[in-house]
């Protein structure tokens, strides 16, 4: 029986004995060696390019000379204006003389739209990431974003997180990161959170909430600085109106000490004073507790003046009292000595 093979598979066996003896036959060969080489596809895109002697391992458009090509190499003198660093890598444009992505394998450092990223004035052994933006208009600025495509509300967008890979148990220093508020769908909204470790794993220790209130031992701040614990400082400046000094004027009408007497009885607190347990409740308000002791205090101040005023009238109308005693013992001595004369 005779098999005839159908045309199709003596064009494929053929193209692949084609193959395979090309294959064999450069095998062991010599390098191919030239001053220029460029290897490229059917597009003209090229894969490996080699120009003249100072170029290395281009990678890009065709020749390497488009503007907008990327470039990969250990140096080139068209776009590392003659850096003679040699450990490199460049991504960017190799005959515009502006590389992109510059990492330098001898520092370790890595910058964006910079040749030489610095660590400025940070001492010590350091690695950098510079982004820089070389345009010298104003707002030219540079952008570290970080994103999500989640849009649910309460979960975590990314941190910028600090560690101790070393470290033989906990690693974590501290990080900062950004929660997302209610579901984003529509419209995203979020929180900063600040957290530090004390040798265990860090935790938040405080928070920027949606509205800008900071909270600070508490995730749940009601105010625009809410604290739990103890705050120090060298001095606190509250601003304040309406300080109490109409209790100065003339027409001022305030409790006599009866009346405050009466009140202290009944309600176990001064008058506008808020008790103990509002205190507790709703806490105190430092501007207006100031202004209530100062008004409490000019108040009881006027009562003083009042007081010593009727002191200084008493010691006057006692004074008056011995003047007309002493007049009135005079007069009997004397009535006592006529007596005795007429005897």
């Amino acid at each position: 029986m005779v098999i005839r093979p159908s045309l199709y598979w003596l064009k494929k066996w053929s193209l692949f004995g084609m193959l395979l003896v090309y294959s064999l036959s450069t095998i062991a060969q010599e390098p191919i060696v030239a001053s220029r080489l460029t290897i490229q596809d059917y597009y003209d895109n090229l894969l490996i390019s080699k120009q003249w002697s100072d170029t290395h391992h281009l990678i890009g458009t065709y020749a390497g000379w488009d503007n907008a090509a990327i470039f990969i190499g250990g140096y080139n003198y068209q776009s590392a204006f003659n850096q003679t660093a040699t450990k490199r890598v460049y991504i960017g444009s190799p005959y515009s003389g502006s590389p992109f992505l510059n990492m330098d394998f001898t520092t370790g450092n890595m910058g964006l739209n910079t040749m030489n990223p610095q660590s400025y004035f940070h001492g010590g052994n350091n690695r950098v990431f510079e982004l820089y933006n070389p345009n010298a208009m104003v707002n030219s600025q540079s952008h570290f974003v970080i994103s999500t495509g989640s849009t649910a509300g309460g979960t975590s967008a990314g941190t910028l997180t600090w560690t101790s890979p070393n470290s033989q148990i906990n690693k974590g220093l501290a990080y900062i990161g950004a929660t997302m508020g209610p579901d984003a769908t529509q419209n995203a909204s979020g929180s900063l959170v600040f957290a530090t470790s004390s040798g265990d794993t860090p935790l938040i220790k405080m928070l920027i909430d949606q509205t800008g209130n900071v909270g600070i031992g508490t995730l749940s701040p009601s105010e625009k600085l809410t604290v739990i614990g103890k705050i120090k400082a060298s001095e606190i400046r509250v601003n304040t109106t309406g300080m109490p000094d109409y209790v100065f004027e003339p027409d001022y009408k305030q409790l006599t000490l009866p009346e405050i007497e009466k009140y202290i009885q009944q309600h176990k607190h001064l008058p506008e004073i808020p008790s103990a347990a509002e205190a507790e409740k709703n806490g105190l308000e430092l501007g207006e507790m100031n202004k209530l002791l100062l008004k409490k205090i000019e108040e009881l101040t006027l009562h003083l003046i009042e007081k010593d005023a009727e002191l200084k009238k008493m010691d006057s109308d006692q004074q008056d009292t011995k003047t007309l005693v002493k007049e009135l013992a005079e007069k009997i001595k004397s009535i006592e000595r006529s007596k005795t004369n007429e005897k």
